[in-house]
């Protein structure tokens, strides 16, 4: 009984000391990808293309309940995000029955629901920036358990995290981060199962 209670102590130090690694790096990621909001996506716009889409979306789910988004162009609601000289193009033609339909499954729409009420396009961008550091965060969780090398994996994880393509895509409004999000959060709940008990990682299976 002594052997097991000093197990799951030390099992519960050693998962509290993971926590406080990845609450560092989702901090330093955040921090960083909170400068990739004002990189304009081209000369004459903040967004562009599929970004505003997702966001007209999102606009006419809040403003109509539907995902007709005639109303929008109608109205050019849509300058509350685009700010390009230019109106919003089309990149779908009216249905049979006049609707005029996105071409864009509507999940990251209404993912981003929350940070549009609360902070219009630049709510929607933080949204997904801090997505973007939990999402990196998680995955280094999920290498320390597979490769118990926890210095090594969260200073990749940083590189990784750091590289130009993850700094841009951190805050662009692109399903890439949810999705891998939900790739993360699967993979450590599959892993989860092969952990003994009282400890915050895997062993290798015997060879």
């Amino acid at each position: 009984m002594i052997r097991d209670l000093s197990r799951n102590i030390r099992g519960f130090f050693r998962g509290k000391e993971l926590l406080l690694w990845a609450a560092a790096l989702f901090l330093l990621l955040a921090a960083a990808y909170a400068f990739s909001i004002d990189i304009r996506a081209s000369r004459g716009a903040s967004i562009t293309g599929d970004e505003p889409f997702y966001l007209l979306t999102t606009q006419s789910l809040l403003a109509d309940g539907d995902l007709d988004l005639q109303n929008q162009y109608d109205t050019k609601s849509y300058r509350l995000f685009f700010d390009h000289a230019d109106d919003l193009w089309y990149q779908s033609a009216p249905t049979p029955d006049g609707r005029l339909l996105s071409p864009h499954n509507p999940g990251l729409s209404v993912l981003a629901i929350p940070g549009f009420v609360l902070g219009g396009l630049r709510g929607v961008q933080i949204q997904l920036l801090l997505m973007a550091a939990v999402t990196m965060s998680l995955a280094f969780v999920l290498a320390d358990r597979l490769t118990n090398q926890r210095f090594i994996c969260w200073l990749a994880t940083l590189g990784v995290g750091l590289t130009a393509t993850v700094f841009i895509y951190s805050t662009e409004i692109y399903p890439e981060f949810p999705a891998a999000m939900a790739l993360v959060v699967g993979l450590l709940i599959a892993t989860r199962r092969n952990k003994p008990a009282g400890t915050m990682r895997c062993t290798s299976p015997p060879r």
